[in-house]
């Protein structure tokens, strides 16, 4: 039996794709999020909702942004977001 020719098998079937084709699908999801001609029509908040999330919003300035985030949370519930905490 012989042996399998080097551009035989599952490398050789594999194709670059043009250098034309590459980014075409990432720009035009980018230029619908950009035109908004796939958005959903604007939805109200009822005042009350609005004034405390505009509170958390402005809240959220009163910590500063850690350089990096590493580890485990280090009380309260346990929970944070993505499961990481400020470094120290």
């Amino acid at each position: 039996m012989a042996p399998a020719s080097p551009d035989t098998g599952a490398a050789a079937q594999i194709q670059k794709p043009s250098n034309t084709a590459i980014g075409t699908d990432t720009r035009s999801l980018l230029a619908i999020q950009r035109e908004g001609s796939q958005a959903g029509a604007m939805l109200p908040m009822p005042g009350e909702q609005a004034a405390l999330a505009h509170a958390r919003y402005l809240k959220s300035f009163q910590h500063p942004i850690p350089e990096r985030f590493v580890g485990q949370p280090s009380g309260g519930s346990g929970v944070s977001l993505l499961g990481l905490t400020p470094s120290r």
